[in-house]
């Protein structure tokens, strides 16, 4: 029997332990079809998410053609995004990061924009090839916003 070829379709399975919210935690499974035309799952990775999944989205954020999985959760008053890359059948977390507020850009140039308001400063991450993640590729840079107030951010990059 030949075995089954898995494809770049992935499910997500959402569980927590003992039904405590901060348990919650995603599986990431590759799916395939035997050459009977069954169904095979095989587990790639298990990533915490905690509280409350706000969006899940795929986004080339490091330039190649392919596209990273974006997991946003909740987790008190910060968002946090894991990002995971995969190859074939392998899937790696190279992105887990918290911040009041968190951009991606799936343009060139590639990033991730992470704001932390306790500290008033925002962190401009890229992916680095040598190291297989994403790393701080710029500087911290601090913002005011007053209250109430909408605020932007203009990279010249």
């Amino acid at each position: 029997m030949t075995p089954a070829k898995f494809k770049a379709f992935y499910d997500l399975a959402y569980w927590d332990q003992d039904n405590d919210p901060a348990g919650v935690a995603a599986d990431i499974y590759a799916a395939a079809q035997d050459p009977n035309g069954r169904s095979q799952y095989k587990k790639l990775l298990t990533i915490p998410t905690f509280e409350l999944v706000q969006q899940v989205f795929a986004l080339d954020l490091i330039g190649k053609g392919s596209k990273q999985l974006v997991v946003v959760s909740l987790e008190g008053q910060l968002d946090v995004a894991r990002i995971v890359q995969f190859d074939g059948d392998r899937a790696r977390l190279v992105f887990d990061y918290a911040g009041t507020t968190i951009q991606f850009t799936d343009k060139a140039p590639y990033g991730i924009l992470v704001y932390a308001r306790s500290a008033n400063q925002t962190e401009l991450f890229r992916w680095s090839e040598p190291r297989q993640r994403f790393h701080r590729g710029g500087d911290q840079i601090g913002l005011r916003s007053g209250r109430g107030r909408r605020q932007s951010l203009i990279f010249f990059l």
